[in-house]
């Protein structure tokens, strides 16, 4: 039977039984972290009216009229930062976020994420309480070790990440057998761009295969929401968890100065030659004073299949999208 779009219509569901009575269970065991923390469950829109001006993110539009789009939520990350400014406390939501041009083995152009703030932790505080939800669902200690994203480049590459140059970008190209977009061998490529290519196609792969892994101190430019490192300030308090060659996990210690936000964003406009409005509920919330606060986003399929096996796709009711 057709569906009228050309394939055949298979309307049984494509995850795993197991898995996912497996994914309800670990459901219940997350919300159960939370309500002995005190952490409240809130619930934001998914469908907004301002884009988020992630750098590397690309939203979907849906158009509600003629003249007026809105966008799919990438993460819940403004109106959860908006609850906080309002005198919330610590948050934590399980949602459905959308992400366009994200599709393969490890992506889905929709997912589930479990997004949470902490006011009063930095980075550091907001990293061992992870350590202490994968603990309460897996029943064991969790012990990953803790590299900062520089140091990788100089223990997997041998090349010091912060005089890159583009000699050594092609040279590390050619000895990987890696072919990179032609942008990237322009003049007008930006150092950051050959990170997040050698990053993404050489080291992450390998990171977390023995234990899980945490990176931290991305370069600045990467972490548009995050504050600075006080002694090392082209470097951001991010952080990313990985198992196995996935990240399962991106956290902050929370930017919360207005006037560097707006600085951001701005960035971000002229760089990628961006023409959407900052979001001015969001800017208004740091206005009336963000408390500082640590926030992490968790792919939640990405969670399960680290911890306990089997494809992605094997911990959603019905099959990803396919391209």
């Amino acid at each position: 039977m057709s569906n009228g779009c050309g394939t055949n219509l298979n309307w049984r569901p494509s995850g795993d039984w197991a898995r996912l009575r497996q994914r309800a269970q670990a459901l219940a065991q997350i919300r159960a972290f939370f309500a002995e923390r005190a952490i409240l469950e809130v619930e934001t829109p998914s469908l907004v009216s301002c884009s988020a001006l992630e750098a590397e993110i690309e939203q979907f539009t849906v158009p509600l009229s003629p003249t007026r789009s809105y966008w799919l939520i990438p993460s819940p990350e403004f109106h959860m930062k908006r609850l906080l400014a309002a005198g919330s406390g610590p948050i934590y939501q399980v949602c459905k976020a959308f992400r366009k041009g994200e599709q393969g083995e490890k992506h889905n152009p929709e997912f589930t994420l479990l997004e949470y703030y902490r006011p009063g932790f930095t980075d550091l505080n907001l990293m061992t309480e992870i350590e202490e939800l994968l603990t309460h669902l897996t029943g064991s200690p969790c012990n990953p070790r803790s590299i900062r994203y520089g140091e990788l480049f100089q223990e997997r590459l041998q090349v010091d990440a912060w005089s890159l140059e583009r000699d050594h970008f092609v040279a590390l190209c050619g000895q990987y057998a890696l072919s990179p977009p032609m942008s990237l061998l322009q003049e007008s490529a930006r150092i950051q761009e050959w990170r997040d290519f050698l990053f993404s196609f050489i080291i992450e792969p390998q990171l977390g295969n023995d234990r899980p892994l945490w990176v931290t101190h991305y370069p600045q430019e990467t972490a548009s929401l995050a504050r600075l490192d006080p002694e090392s300030p082209q470097l951001a308090r991010r952080f990313e968890l990985y198992i196995n060659g996935l990240e399962l996990c991106n956290g902050f210690w929370e930017l919360t100065d207005l006037k560097e936000q707006k600085e951001r964003f701005q960035r971000i406009k002229e760089e990628k030659g961006r023409n959407e409005e900052m979001d001015p509920a969001f800017l208004a919330a740091l206005a009336a004073g963000l408390p500082p606060s640590a926030g992490v986003a968790v792919g939640l399929e990405r969670l399960f299949c680290a911890l306990w096996g089997g494809q992605l796709k094997d911990w959603i009711s019905f099959h990803w999208l396919r391209a």
